[in-house]
């Protein structure tokens, strides 16, 4: 049942590697992004950026992601428009005036890549 076409209508995906336990060599506990994802439709909204204007500057973009349900934790992986991104910030429930605006928020952030010259 679609409650809020701004929350279960998104116009955009994003890719979601949950977080899994596993153990490392040594015989300790870990948390790692699992290799199964979860696609989502999401909605996205600039939050910040800031644009390299000369080479070896760094470009900083943060999004803010909206979505009704998302099943991500702090070392999970995502995909957002074909890019890896990590998170920002942790999830946040909202509760919203109303169960129709009830959602998760919360912030990715870009991971720069360096481009070779030429």
């Amino acid at each position: 049942m679609v409650r809020s076409r701004l929350l279960d209508r998104g116009s955009e995906t994003l890719i979601v590697y949950l977080e899994e336990t596993a153990v490392d060599s040594d015989g300790n506990t870990i948390k790692r992004p699992s290799g199964d994802g979860v696609t989502l439709r999401v909605t996205s909204s600039e939050d910040r950026s800031a644009d390299a204007e000369l080479p070896g500057q760094v470009s900083n973009k943060v999004v803010r992601i909206m979505a009704r349900q998302v099943p991500i934790g702090s070392w999970s992986r995502v995909v957002f428009n074909g890019e890896e991104w990590d998170l920002a910030s942790p999830p946040r429930f909202t509760p919203g005036a109303s169960r129709r605006l009830r959602h998760i928020e919360f912030t990715i952030k870009s991971r720069n890549r360096l481009l070779a010259d030429g």
